[in-house]
């Protein structure tokens, strides 16, 4: 299967070069170009291999690591600026979780004084209410102030410092005249609060965040719901007012309307979500099911109290009515919110587990990598020393060297294959000494009969002229 591989890439390569070699030759370039895969292939190795003949093999194995380390740690690296980067951002989000509710505390305080005073103006005595009030508020502004300061980091100072310098005049007891001025006055408040609350979102992260479930809550638990509270509130206290005096006028029923659309518009925002965060994961809690219902029931008891043709209605259960409503709304809020802070919370762990395992991966994978290598160089250069020692030995005459190299590499299989040469020239070797001295011994022995045979002849010739000379006498 290789083969066939091997040998279609071996087509497809020639292919490609005959094809370029003819568009050269029609433009008449002196480019030339191999003709098979495996003439291509050490063309472009060529260099390469080059560089790594001039080197020695400390080197080459340095380098090698070290390019494999750096690689690594590199990629690290990245992995670990965005891990932190991810964990710095869901840690960011939970400070602009708290810092979120401490601004949907002091929203709400000042919800109720705008309340309580607008009944004072209508005639209604709160002050141990107002009072309570007044110093629920001064507490929050305190704990948002020192908040602020703590996470300067998200630069919320300059845009807090008017709010809080207005609030604390306001917790003081400084405030307008007027019912119609100190509705002014407190709604003008909660509208920069709530364009402080959306800073806090920006610069904390919490509307950029990555996760559609999160995401998701914090538009509904953090931009969504605290419009649909101040409608409630705003309702409840003017409606509650006119109530108490017994009087409205078309230009108040007018902004009735208005907050009641206003209203609507806001709790439909909010049930529009529903698909959506079940989509994500999320389910719908009976929380929100219960500030639906209360809500509803206070916009028809609103519409009934204030818009029909003479306001009637008792302001103290008026007020009771929005009161609760609201509470059920902030239960709904604050539920969406713990889970807000769950998800962004496991999401913190999450990423603090994930950057220690990358950590404790590179570490193990740097200190195995080293091991093995370190292990590979000195198992390399001890065979190669050994293999390098015998040839010499066998180069110099010496065949009493013996090659031992433990292991079934490619070394090792080297080794073994230059033992048993050994071994075989060995053999030869004294296969032609025992012939040596064989012929040396049959050389020895035909000098001994060749003397012995001319002694012989010696000796004939002088019983032949012995004979010779008998035979003259």
């Amino acid at each position: 299967m290789l083969t066939k591989i091997k040998d279609l890439l071996d087509h497809l390569v020639t292919a490609v070069i005959t094809k370029i070699n003819s568009f050269f030759s029609s433009i008449s370039l002196p480019h030339t170009f191999p003709g098979s895969l495996s003439e291509f292939v050490e063309l472009v190795m060529r260099p390469c291999m080059s560089l790594m003949s001039k080197l020695s093999l400390s080197t080459k194995l340095l380098s090698l690591f070290s390019g494999f380390a750096i690689a690594i740690v590199i990629l690290s690296i990245f992995s670990f600026i965005k891990q932190a980067e991810d964990r710095n951002l869901a840690q960011a989000e939970l400070l602009g979780v708290q810092i979120s509710r401490q601004i949907m505390d002091v929203v709400a305080q000042t919800q109720k004084h705008r309340g309580l005073v607008n009944l004072e103006f209508s005639g209604q005595k709160n002050d141990a209410a107002l009072y309570k009030t007044r110093a629920a508020l001064a507490a929050g502004i305190d704990r948002l102030d020192a908040s602020v300061i703590e996470h300067s980091a998200f630069e919320l100072g300059i845009t807090w410092k008017p709010i809080a310098e207005e609030l604390r005049k306001l917790a003081g007891g400084n405030m307008a005249k007027s019912s119609t001025d100190s509705i002014k006055q407190h709604s003008g408040l909660i509208a920069q609060l709530m364009h402080f609350s959306a800073l806090n979102n920006e610069k904390s992260g919490l509307l950029f965040d990555p996760e559609a479930g999160s995401y998701l809550l914090m538009d509904v638990a953090i931009q969504k719901i605290p419009v649909w509270i101040e409608n409630l509130a705003f309702l409840q206290g003017i409606g509650a007012g006119h109530l108490k005096t017994d009087t409205i006028d078309f230009d108040a029923k007018s902004g009735i309307v208005s907050r009641l659309d206003a209203l609507t518009v806001a709790l439909d925002a909010v049930l529009e979500m529903d698909e959506v965060l079940k989509r994500a994961g999320e389910t719908i809690s009976a929380e929100r099911q219960a500030a639906v219902k209360m809500t509803q029931n206070f916009s028809v008891l609103a519409r009934q109290n204030l818009l029909g043709e003479s306001i009637n209605g008792d302001a103290s259960a008026y007020f009771l009515a929005g009161t609760s409503a609201i509470e059920k709304t902030v239960v709904l809020q604050v539920g969406l919110q713990n889970r807000l802070t769950t998800l962004l919370s496991a999401r913190v762990r999450t990423l603090q587990l994930q950057k220690n395992l990358i950590f404790i991966t590179l570490l193990f994978a740097l200190v195995a990598t080293t091991y093995l290598v370190f292990g590979f160089y000195r198992g390399f250069t001890r065979s190669m020393r050994e293999v390098g020692q015998s040839a010499g030995a066998v180069s110099s005459g010496d065949l009493s060297k013996h090659i031992h190299i433990d292991g079934s590499d490619e070394l090792a299989q080297t080794g073994n294959a230059l033992e048993a040469m050994n071994t075989t020239l060995s053999a030869i070797v004294a296969n032609v000494r025992n012939d040596a001295n064989m012929v040396s011994f049959l050389g020895q022995k035909l000098v001994t009969g060749i003397s012995d045979m001319a002694i012989r002849t010696e000796q004939q010739a002088m019983s032949l002229e012995q004979t010779t000379s008998s035979v003259e006498e």
